[in-house]
């Protein structure tokens, strides 16, 4: 199952900044449990339940150029092309 999360985090000055996640796991009930009990701000937005995990590879370099490097290779800067 691919999922797509919305959270937000902080720059180098502190400023906030609008983040998306793009991941993949098998039990999103699990999953969503685990992040909301480190970031209770995030937010599912969508969930594939009929897309696996090459499709997450493929959406990660497809969105490269926005991906927010200080928090590894999942997370993004909001844009809408990611949302549509």
């Amino acid at each position: 199952m691919i999922y797509v999360y919305r959270s937000a985090g902080y720059d180098d000055k502190f400023n906030i900044i609008h983040l998306i996640k793009i991941g993949y796991t098998e039990d999103i009930e699990k999953r969503n449990l685990a992040y909301i009990s480190h970031n209770p701000g995030i937010k599912l937005v969508y969930t594939y339940s009929d897309l696996g995990e090459e499709v997450e590879h493929s959406l990660h370099y497809l969105f490269r150029r926005y991906r927010y490097p200080d928090y590894g290779k999942e997370w993004f800067i909001y844009d809408e092309e990611i949302i549509d």
